[in-house]
């Protein structure tokens, strides 16, 4: 007696939700491994006018938190790219490469000598221009590889910014979302009250940057890890995807059939008699908002059931076909598929 396998694949359900942007949901399950090597690993650094009391208070905590966020995202032995950004102009380039290896000592040292930036021939602290940064990142360090961008800045262009570079950093703001190749973008702000002689501040702001397919899921990997940091980092995009994860709790007995998740931990696999009579699976879980920081205020749902690409006669349904006012990170009540 044959028996067929069905290899529901959890990735069909739509939400649409009526108070929000529209958005599809990607079903999946949290793998805790940390980024491939394959994945570059670029740590940009802030150094223009703004940055200035994350550099000269004596009580900063700046530059160990890059330290500390190097080695929770980074395996032994990876290598690491660290470059410096500001604003080119004349003989000052921006990005500017730090090091490059995977020396640890190394890696301290070239984070000690990076230094607030000045306009050349003046006293006058640099300018930022972001786009510059990560597309000169990108296209230097990591040409046709797949890399994670992480970026420790104020969250501020420089105070003598031009209006010809804040409407390019505008412009950037827009392209980061248009990008297909940015897959995926988050922020982390961390508290660090600083003062300065010229300027003070409560905090910094880490953004994660994926650049490929290969970046974006070992992205997504460490932030179920809780890496770098326990608490959730706001996503930036995409803003249209992945809004929530269905997290399946059980399934009713109530036929001649069993079901497991697969190894891949995002396939649910039915197993049955293929010549039996047909048969009704139940499968319990609860809807998981994983759109931090954005509330849900409702949202319609729908599920299909696809194998090899039809459904062959395999009917679904949920319920309830509704979510309502699910919090960030807060589940939804029992639901039934």
């Amino acid at each position: 007696m044959k028996r067929r396998f069905f290899k529901m694949m959890l990735l069909l359900l739509k939400l649409s939700p009526s108070a929000m942007v529209p958005m599809a949901v990607l079903l999946v399950f949290s793998d805790a491994h940390a980024a491939g090597s394959q994945v570059l690993n670029v740590f940009l650094v802030q150094n223009s006018g703004w940055m200035e009391p994350f550099y000269t208070d004596s009580n900063s905590k700046f530059k160990p938190l890059i330290k500390a966020v190097i080695e929770k995202v980074c395996r032994k032995g990876d290598e690491v790219v660290i470059a410096s950004f500001n604003q080119s102009v004349g003989a000052n380039r921006s990005p500017l490469l730090a090091y490059r290896g995977n020396e640890p000592a190394a890696i301290v040292k070239a984070l000690r000598d990076i230094n607030l930036a000045k306009k050349p021939g003046e006293r006058a602290y640099a300018d930022t221009d972001f786009k510059e940064a990560v597309f000169g990142a990108i296209t230097q360090y990591s040409p046709g590889r797949p890399c994670i961008l992480w970026i420790f800045t104020n969250n501020k262009n420089s105070p003598q910014n031009s209006p010809e570079t804040a409407a390019r950093n505008r412009e950037f703001y827009r392209w980061l979302q248009n990008e297909d190749k940015i897959e995926r973008i988050v922020a982390f702000p961390y508290p660090m009250p600083v003062k300065g002689k010229y300027y003070q501040a409560n905090g910094v702001m880490l953004y994660a940057m994926a650049y490929g397919k290969p970046a974006n899921d070992a992205l997504v990997k460490l932030i179920a890890a809780k890496r770098p940091f326990e608490d959730q980092p706001a996503r930036l995009k995409p803003l249209n995807a992945d809004a929530v994860t269905f997290v399946p709790t059980g399934v009713a007995k109530q036929g001649n059939f069993s079901a497991a998740l697969g190894a891949d931990g995002s396939t649910l696999v039915l197993q049955f008699d293929s010549s039996s009579k047909p048969e009704v699976a139940v499968i319990y879980g609860q809807f998981r908002n994983d759109f931090f920081p954005y509330d849900i205020r409702s949202a319609d749902v729908s599920l299909a059931v696809m194998f090899r690409g039809t459904s062959h006669g395999i009917q679904s349904a949920i319920e309830p076909r509704t979510l309502v006012s699910v919090p960030a990170g807060r589940q939804t009540p029992m639901v039934a598929v």
